[in-house]
């Protein structure tokens, strides 16, 4: 088939992450993995897969272990050798979350609220009515109220309800801090060649189990953001360590607006 530059790009950088992560494993930390610790590292990948689809609103007609499973058998290999070492790596890194399911229950029974269903009412205001949204909305306004009197949202028939919204949406961080009823801080939106600013509101919240894979997967994406800086870090480190070639044909090795990396072959103007 035909790929663009990007995915290809991407898929370098992948690959070498997980390779130069294996021969540091290998050589600095003497790790042999276990036939344990290929299952677990499969296992992992395959929920990495499962987290990057629905995180992207996307969905695949097989499942992550049969997209794993259609690769060649050495890539397979390689692959989820790299994951173990990788795991291996991460696993030194002081004060590091682990993702391992004791520890990924652990972290959503601490921040259970972060993963609540959140029905919201909204309201868009012209940006020379927000400093009078605010001071009404101080004055004990209610939310339905503040709606018809300012909100441009055609949701303003429905006195601006606006759906519900599980934890891979944004809607967490547009109404984090705010109280049934209360509005979160006021988002700058356009449309129509026009600026706007969008309130959000919570109706309502909904505790969503941890068996839940949707919430599964977003405490797996949540964890691993937070693990980024420091296995940024860490990365960086190995690279320097083990020395990096790449294949120019591939792209260029070096630092860019993502960090160390491999960036697309420069291209004459």
């Amino acid at each position: 088939g035909t790929y663009d530059l990007a995915s290809v790009t991407a898929w370098a950088n992948l690959r070498l992450e997980g390779l130069a992560i294996a021969s540091y494993a290998k050589d600095q930390l003497e790790f042999a993995p276990t036939s344990k610790d290929l299952e677990t590292a499969r296992r992992n990948l395959t929920r990495q897969m499962t987290s990057s689809v629905t995180a992207k609103g996307q969905s695949c007609p097989g499942t992550p272990s049969d997209a794993l499973n259609s690769l060649p058998a050495s890539v397979q290999e390689s692959m989820v050798r790299a994951e173990a070492a990788s795991e291996q790596v991460l696993a030194k890194i002081p004060s590091r979350i682990g993702e391992d399911d004791v520890s990924l229950r652990a972290f959503y029974n601490a921040h259970q609220s972060e993963y609540d269903k959140i029905c919201v009412r909204v309201a868009v205001v012209l940006p020379q009515d927000v400093a009078s949204f605010q001071a009404d909305a101080r004055d004990g306004k209610s939310p339905i109220d503040l709606v018809k009197k300012y909100s441009l949202d055609s949701s303003r028939t429905q006195n601006g309800e606006y759906g519900c919204f599980d934890a891979t949406t944004n809607a967490r961080e547009l109404v984090r801090g705010a109280r049934i009823g209360e509005w979160g801080q006021p988002q700058s939106v356009s449309g129509s060649g026009s600026g706007y600013y969008l309130f959000v509101s919570p109706i309502s919240r909904t505790s969503q189990p941890y068996s839940n894979s949707t919430v599964q997967a977003q405490v797996l994406s949540d964890v691993r953001k937070l693990n980024a800086g420091s296995a940024t870090a860490i990365k960086e480190g190995i690279f320097a360590r083990v020395g990096i070639r790449v294949n120019p044909q591939l792209g260029r090795f070096g630092n860019g607006q993502n960090g160390l990396g491999i960036y697309p072959p420069a291209t004459p103007s």
